[in-house]
């Protein structure tokens, strides 16, 4: 006989970036992480800009900055439950327009 194959919970981590507010001197940004998959997950989002963007306050998360790209993680590296969302945001400086990520992605995947 033949034994079943175990099952392997997926993990799936969405990320969708928004900008709430933009004026001549930079913008607010945020992203909304949504764990779709089936087990608790860390996840880290990355969100490009161009070289004209610094970020100011950043609240619900820890960040890096690695050239023109923000690395975001959860606060003490927490992870996110099955079916469940979190968010972060932070305020920016920068020209107008200067709130389009040049890239976002979410554990290396296009934020979507």
């Amino acid at each position: 006989t033949r034994s079943p194959s175990p099952t392997v919970a997926v993990v799936r981590l969405t990320a969708r970036y928004m900008v709430s507010g933009e004026n001549n001197n930079g913008f607010v940004a945020g992203v909304e992480v949504i764990n779709q998959g089936q087990q608790p997950a860390t996840w880290t989002v990355e969100v490009t800009y161009s070289s004209s963007v610094r970020l100011g306050q950043v609240w619900n998360a820890s960040v890096q900055r690695v050239g023109n790209t923000y690395r975001f993680r959860a606060n003490s590296g927490a992870t996110l439950g099955a079916a469940q969302k979190a968010s972060f945001g932070y305020i920016a400086s920068g020209p107008r327009g200067s709130s389009r990520a040049v890239r976002c992605t979410i554990n290396g995947r296009t934020c979507g």
